[in-house]
């Protein structure tokens, strides 16, 4: 990735971020003027929270199915009775 690649996947990667708006906007600030190596740093750090963030929404989904489940198998296991 060129300079320019990484700066456009750091502003995608800024829209979603849960980081304060304070500092999006001190990245945004810096990010014409930062060099390749601090550009890599921002960029790996926002891409570990988005994975981070997509791992968390992954396990909350399987937690919620794994309640229905049960809560299905309670209720054939009430109506037998």
């Amino acid at each position: 990735m060129d300079i320019e690649d990484i700066k456009n996947s750091i502003l995608d990667l800024l829209v979603d971020s849960g980081i304060s708006q304070h500092k999006k906007n001190m990245i945004m600030t810096l990010l014409p003027v930062m060099d390749k190596v601090n550009l890599n740093k921002v960029f790996s750090s926002l891409k570990k929270e988005r994975n981070k963030k997509s791992q968390t929404h992954n396990k909350r989904e399987r937690t919620v199915m794994k309640f229905l489940v049960m809560a299905e198998k309670l209720r054939n296991i009430k109506s037998k009775r």
